[in-house]
């Protein structure tokens, strides 16, 4: 089981987005390991403000030097397939490069069924496995038994062969994974609601995470999270006030680099334990 690990998750979620999978800690862990880069522990509000805009600028240049990149430079092409070039005006650098290297791959179909619309084909890869993919003539619809377009958005090798066996010079336009693209991102809506973006969209993820569990959200809550409670409790909190003091004065006496005198403390704290003595 320990070998097998890594199947572990994908065997339960091949055919469900994988990022909705993602917990919100993860979002927030990623923010603090972005501003932090830019901010200090003690700023205060006008600096963190002041830091926060740089960390803003910064990425939006970053994002602005990658789209010039991606609708400036022409990729390098392994083959002479249309849609091959297709793919390297629409998607960015980084992901033309994923998609060049399925289209690149060596599949062959090794059988196919018809049944009323549909056609299952048996498509074997460069490595000797077995996958079945079904088309659906009526719908112009694929659906491969990896599960990589559910995943995340790319097409995979074996459905890449069904249309280059078509002679398709066009990537068909509802598998192009939007979120891929080198158009640009939504924009943020303030009170009324962008244009770009589509509601039904948001209905449909809904209703799919909503068969997923099984169940839906119901109009009245009844049960709802705890109060916040003190979880952790501090040393102080373990060690009584007597307990402390014997522990304290049982430490052995060091010299101080600043007063150079035998005591409890160091050349951090002298000013404020001898002000605190007298």
């Amino acid at each position: 089981m320990f070998e097998d690990r890594e199947f572990w998750v994908p065997a339960y979620f091949r055919d469900f987005p994988m990022g909705s999978l993602l917990r919100t800690t993860s979002m927030s862990e990623s923010e603090n390991s972005f501003f932090k880069n830019y901010t200090k522990p003690r700023a205060n509000l006008v600096q963190f403000i002041n830091f926060f805009n740089c960390a803003v600028g910064d990425q939006r240049n970053a994002n602005s030097r990658l789209n010039y990149l991606d609708y400036s430079t022409i990729p390098d092409l392994s083959t002479k397939l249309p849609i091959e070039k297709h793919a390297s005006t629409i998607y960015t650098d980084s992901i033309f490069k994923h998609v060049q290297q399925e289209l690149s791959m060596v599949c062959e179909i090794v059988s196919i069924t018809v049944e009323d619309n549909i056609k299952m084909h048996k498509v074997k890869d460069q490595y000797g496995r077995t996958w079945d993919v079904k088309y659906d003539c009526k719908q112009d619809t694929f659906d491969c038994s990896c599960k990589k377009f559910s995943r995340i958005g790319l097409l995979c090798c074996h459905i890449f062969c069904l249309l280059k066996n078509k002679s398709a010079n066009l990537i068909p336009e509802k598998y192009f994974g939007r979120r891929w693209l080198k158009s640009s991102l939504l924009k943020a809506a303030h009170g009324l609601p962008s244009e770009e973006i589509q509601p039904f969209e948001i209905i449909e993820k809904k209703k799919m995470v909503e068969e997923f569990y099984g169940m839906t959200v119901p109009d009245v809550i009844d049960v709802h999270p705890p109060d916040v409670v003190r979880t952790k409790e501090s040393a102080s909190d373990r060690v009584s006030k007597r307990e402390s003091a014997i522990k304290k004065a049982n430490k052995p006496l060091r010299r101080c680099g600043k007063c150079h005198e035998m005591g409890r403390h160091d050349s951090r704290n002298c000013g404020r334990v001898n002000e605190k003595a007298d």
